[in-house]
């Protein structure tokens, strides 16, 4: 018996390993695209409270500044 008759070779289609590569991709996309607006927003907070509210900009991590501005709110 030659190598060739006892030996299987495992092939993978090609359109699996593209519909899996695209899949892929859209979903890091999805994940880069969020965490990028994600930053965008607490940037854009930062910006916005320190500028337009005179305070410190990192006061806006704080829990205790959006206990406030709950409180303010109801």
């Amino acid at each position: 018996m030659s190598k060739e008759e006892g030996s299987f070779q495992v092939v993978k289609s090609a359109r699996f390993t593209f519909i899996e590569n695209n899949v892929l991709k859209v979903l890091f996309y999805i994940v880069l695209i969020l965490a990028m607006a994600l930053v965008c927003f607490v940037v854009g907070m930062m910006i916005g409270y320190s500028v337009l509210g005179d305070g410190n900009a990192f006061d806006v991590l704080d829990w205790k500044t959006w206990e406030y501005i709950l409180k303010f709110l109801k």
